[in-house]
């Protein structure tokens, strides 16, 4: 494996000459490089943005807990959109409906109204 790579992909580094992947806290490190992953980008909209976070969590808390549930690889805010990275189509899907769920929760508590996420 080149060293050459590993600047450019945070996450990443050479065990015994092979490239694991683990995702580094606060750095966006996605698992690019991981077979069968897929993203899905879902765009935000500026009110949910003004809160977001309180919508991740203390020390990324809600997103852990979702990326965990869903079994999911991946979910990271990156320019007004979440990211979220899953091998299947049934992780994804549980993922977008936990993220929904949650974000509209924490948007009726500051007094929006559900289902402010573009789609």
């Amino acid at each position: 494996m080149s060293r050459y790579i590993l600047p450019h992909f945070p996450g990443y580094s050479v065990v015994e000459n092979e490239l694991k992947w683990v995702p580094i806290k606060n750095v966006y490190s996605p698992p690019v490089f991981e077979t069968n992953v897929h993203c899905h980008s879902i765009p935000l909209t500026h009110q949910i943005l003004k809160f977001i976070g309180n919508i991740i969590g203390k020390d990324g808390y809600h997103f852990k807990s979702i990326t965990h549930t869903s079994s999911s690889l991946y979910i990271y805010i990156r320019h007004g959109h979440i990211e979220i990275w899953t091998t299947s189509n049934r992780s994804l899907e549980i993922a977008c409906n936990l993220l929904y769920q949650h974000i509209d929760q924490k948007m009726m508590h500051y007094g929006y109204l559900k289902m402010t996420v573009s789609t």
